[in-house]
């Protein structure tokens, strides 16, 4: 979780995999494959992560075709239909509109979404067999607290007039939009090559705070948390993340009032629901006349979210979708191939790349992710995998309005694995050990057969 924040820092890059990058995150990754494959009985053990109608069951069968979909369907389907793909002119690098061909994109997508989904493998195999969610908070404060230092160091080195100082840990081969400014701020972007990746992370974090925090009030480092990531999400300047938070905030008061029943509620919460039903219009209020009588203000939510889909940007967005739309029923439903689509959101570049049954197959393991239970409601262990699910909801409405690509992100496939192996090894620990069956020994001897105790 640590080295997640580390998002453009490459290790290894391999030309011949389409200029895939190792990044720090993924040499990770490979260290804890091969610990995984020290424990005794590793193998049972990962099969028992991919056991059929289990999530890890549907992430396998979403993996296999989609690595079937990069080798076959682009072939299939050469010159059939037109899809957006990056075309690079010296040192810029634009989307444009070509006919269908096999590419190195296919190779690239496919091997990076292997990579990522075994944080989902791996984690998931490994608290299976340890389920103690306290490491998986403080991994995740960890995580949160690297996160806020490069963002802030990446804002404190513009300001001292050194902006190339975190150049150093963005090594890897994707373009860097860290020079970006907005009405006159440095965008933050900390170990991050853009903005929207910056954003895409840090919801995450937001998410599995805010749940915890909501299931521990009185944990002084989930406020501290909070807080924290609260402030790196309003830094972000990412219109996606805004609207992404907007869009969970209501979901997430949604729930939580579904479960609620203000009978068996103590006196404290009721009077603290009753002050966010009075405080709620005021603060709407006091928002739009910000709005309306600050023009800073006004002008920066103007330009990050309310013009965005006017926006030449958004235009060229929308585009993506649209035709990502068009190349899904043009390949007759099966896709073009993973890395052959470039979409606006990941509904539509999940069609795109791998046609309807991969979709599905992709739902299904998020439906059983979000199913994931542990056995004591009333346990950190059920708090921590609640945490986890909907810090993944989060990334997953982010997902929806920005991805480009099927790949949810390794820190996606880590928060699942990790809910997911934690419900499953509760229930596991939770589960009676069934008697062993007394069985005698017959002896043949001289005189017959006798029964050894």
């Amino acid at each position: 979780m640590v080295s997640l924040p580390f998002g453009a820092a490459a290790a290894i890059t391999f030309p011949a995999v389409g200029g895939t990058s190792l990044l720090v995150s993924d040499i990770v990754l490979l260290v804890m494959m091969v610990q995984l494959f020290f424990q005794r009985r590793w193998f049972s053990q990962t099969l028992g992560t991919v056991r059929p109608y289990r999530p890890g069951f549907w992430l396998l069968l979403c993996l296999i075709g989609a690595v079937v979909s990069a080798i076959f369907l682009p072939r299939l389907f050469v010159g059939q239909t037109e899809v957006f793909q990056v075309v690079r002119f010296e040192d810029r690098a634009l989307p444009m509109l070509q006919p269908l061909q096999p590419s190195n994109s296919n190779v690239s997508q496919a091997f990076r979404l292997l990579l990522s989904a075994s944080a989902f493998l791996v984690l998931a195999t490994l608290y299976r067999l340890r389920p103690e969610p306290q490491h998986v908070v403080c991994a995740m404060a960890a995580a949160l607290a690297v996160h806020a230092t490069l963002g802030f160091a990446d804002i404190a080195s513009y300001a001292l007039g050194m902006p190339d100082l975190l150049s150093v840990i963005r090594t890897s081969g994707y373009q860097m939009l860290d020079h970006q400014m907005l009405l006159g701020a440095k965008r933050m972007v900390g170990g991050f090559p853009e903005p929207s990746s910056f954003g895409y992370y840090t919801i995450g974090l937001f998410g599995f705070w805010l749940r915890y925090w909501v299931g521990d009030r009185s944990n002084v480092l989930a406020i501290i948390c909070l807080l924290v990531v609260t402030v790196l999400v309003l830094r972000s300047t990412s219109s996606g993340t805004y609207a992404a938070v907007g869009a969970f905030m209501l979901i997430f008061l949604g729930l939580q009032l579904r479960h609620m029943h203000l009978d068996h509620l103590p006196p404290a919460q009721v009077r603290m629901l009753g002050a966010v039903a009075v405080l709620l219009p005021l603060f709407v209020g006091t928002a739009v006349l910000i709005l309306n009588l600050v023009p800073a203000v006004g002008d920066y939510f103007d330009h990050v979210l309310f013009s965005k889909l006017s926006s030449s940007s958004g235009v060229e967005r929308m585009s993506w979708n649209r035709q990502a739309f068009v190349n899904f029923w043009d390949t007759w439903t099966l896709g073009a191939g993973i890395g052959s689509v470039r979409g606006n959101g990941w509904l539509g570049a999940t069609l795109g790349n791998i046609g309807l049954v991969g979709t599905l197959l992709f739902g299904a393991f998020l439906v059983a992710v979000i199913r994931a239970r542990a056995v004591d409601p009333a346990s950190q262990q059920a708090l921590v995998v609640s945490a986890l699910q909907y810090g993944c909801g989060a990334v997953f409405l982010q997902a929806m309005l920005t991805k480009t690509t099927p790949n949810l992100g390794t820190e996606f496939f880590a928060m699942a694995g990790l809910a997911v192996g934690i419900a499953r090894g509760s229930e596991l620990l939770g589960r009676p050990m069934r008697p062993v069956p007394f069985r005698p020994k017959l002896r043949a001897g001289m005189h017959g057969v006798s029964l050894n105790s």
